[in-house]
């Protein structure tokens, strides 16, 4: 028992508790799919970004001549 009470351990093995990981998506983030495969687990995410959002192009007349802004 004295040997014992002398060790110490670096590593104790998996803890056998479960757990909670939790995080948030950002805007315009969906879900398509999960799996769990040995132990890993892969997200399938797409963007889905509303017409609203996106960038357009809006034509300034400078004169005579159209300019275009992005």
């Amino acid at each position: 028992s004295e040997e014992a009470s002398a060790v110490t351990y670096l590593h104790q093995g998996i803890a056998q508790r479960s757990f909670k990981l939790s995080f948030d998506l950002a805007d315009h983030i969906e879900v398509k799919g999960a799996n769990l495969v040995n132990g890993l687990l892969n997200i399938e995410l797409e963007r889905v970004v509303p017409e609203e959002a996106k960038p357009r192009r809006i034509a300034i007349n400078q004169g005579d001549k159209p300019a275009l802004l992005n």
